[in-house]
């Protein structure tokens, strides 16, 4: 008999954990002797659910997806905790803190780090952020920020993001007075409009939560003891607070790739193409957010799981001509009292049809662009109950029959009737 193939997958986390889920399903775990290496110390949890365990709505027991008994039962070894601090890919090893793994396929699935932009008294003579300054990116991070507003009475969050409002949001519930300071003009300026952003601005106020936009944070300010005492704005401006959570957005994981001689893109993920292999090696592949694809690179998890299903039916052998060809990312905020959707991305052109629906008082804002019959892009704010419809059709590329377009004018919203068009339902009108 022939040794299956050792296959090693860098990363234990959500797309790591999807991949070999699928991976298993169509039989690749009799193909592959399956070896995941991580620095997390335990089983993979939902990191989507993280501002619900900050905000106590769920103990972080409740958000362990596959805990590493899910994997021994099926075949496959974990190494949990085990820092992996370099690849070598002329002799197919890779080599952690304490061990050498060898390998035939390489997965890289790192996903990716949160930015930490640069702000005075942040960080130690160390570099390590000081006691009261905070990330979110992973379970212990989650816990630690719990256990300092257990005795914060105010706490800065930098950044206007969707982490940044989770995070805000899960504090504010905590009973905190919170301070959101983010640089750009609008709150979550890479997907809403300012129209759209204004009226989640209004609903994050009426939560509690005091909006910074346009300032750039400059300096944490700190007590005679080294504790948090405040943040400083770029103009001058300053907040109290003592405690401060860094929710900046993320960048790819790439560094042990980009160490290794693998091609790195623009968006700092390791390129792979259609298959989902370096062009530099094709028995190395990276998904998740650590990978770039035809220059892009996702954090949204359904991009995420379309990349662990292609490369799970190319390696398993069910479908080797499997290809990946790129995502149009969709996200839903999810915080309590927030109700912000996003399907695809870009703004209307010429030509294009825009659908608006707005009622201020009830905090709803709608628009739907249409383009050449499909839909492009979706804002939901306020109102997000079509949003998995929505999804559906733009993923799906349904056409929009133009004709209907005066079907818009009375009765139900602008979007559901999108929608009911975009399957061939019959509107009524009211």
């Amino acid at each position: 008999m022939t040794r299956p193939e050792r296959l090693v997958v860098v990363g234990n986390g959500m797309v790591a954990a999807r991949f070999v889920e699928e991976l298993h399903a169509r039989g690749g775990t009799e193909r592959f002797a399956v070896t995941i290496c991580g620095r997390e110390p335990g089983g993979v949890y939902n990191r989507v659910l993280l501002s619900a365990v900050l905000a106590g709505r769920h103990a972080a027991r409740d958000v362990i997806t596959h805990p590493l008994p899910w994997f021994a039962e099926r075949g496959v070894t974990v190494y949990a905790g085990a820092r992996v601090v370099s690849l070598r890919l002329a002799r197919r090893e890779i080599h952690t803190d304490s061990f050498v793994q060898r390998w035939d396929r390489l997965v890289l699935a790192t996903g990716s780090r949160p930015r930490v932009p640069r702000i005075d008294g942040a960080r130690d003579a160390c570099g390590d952020l000081v006691r009261g300054v905070h990330l979110l990116s992973t379970l212990e991070d989650c816990e630690a920020i719990a256990a300092r507003a257990a005795t914060a009475r105010r706490a800065a969050v930098v950044g206007g993001g969707l982490l940044g409002l989770e995070a805000a949001r899960a504090l504010a519930e905590r009973g905190l007075a919170v301070e959101l300071v983010h640089v750009a003009p609008h709150l979550m300026d890479r997907q809403l409009d300012a129209d759209a952003a204004r009226m989640l601005r209004r609903s994050l106020e009426s939560l509690g939560v005091c909006v910074h936009v346009g300032e750039r944070p400059s300096r944490v300010v700190l007590d005679a003891g080294g504790e948090v005492a405040g943040l400083c704005f770029g103009r001058g401006r300053a907040v109290a607070c003592e405690m401060v959570v860094i929710a900046a957005g993320s960048r790819p994981e790439a560094w042990l790739a980009r160490a290794a001689g693998l091609r790195v893109g623009a968006t700092g993920g390791v390129v792979v193409g259609d298959d989902l292999a370096s062009p530099d090696d094709p028995r190395v592949h990276a998904i998740g957010a650590c990978a770039e694809h035809r220059g892009s690179a996702y954090g949204f998890v359904a991009p995420l799981w379309e990349q662990a299903r292609v490369l799970a039916e190319r390696l398993a052998g069910r479908h080797p001509g499997a290809r990946y060809t790129g995502s149009s990312p969709s996200a839903k905020l999810k915080a309590r009292g927030l109700d912000v959707a996003v399907v695809g991305q870009g703004s209307a052109g010429d030509g294009d049809a825009v659908l608006e629906h707005v009622q201020p008082r009830r905090g709803v804002y709608r628009k739907v662009v249409v383009r050449e019959g499909r839909v492009v892009s979706a804002t939901l704010v306020g109102d997000v109950t079509s949003f998995a419809h929505l999804a559906q059709v733009h993923e799906r590329n349904v056409p929009v029959p133009r004709e209907r377009a005066r079907l818009l004018a009375a009765g139900r919203s602008q979007v559901e009737r999108l929608v009911a068009w975009a399957y061939g339902a019959p509107v009524n009108e009211e």
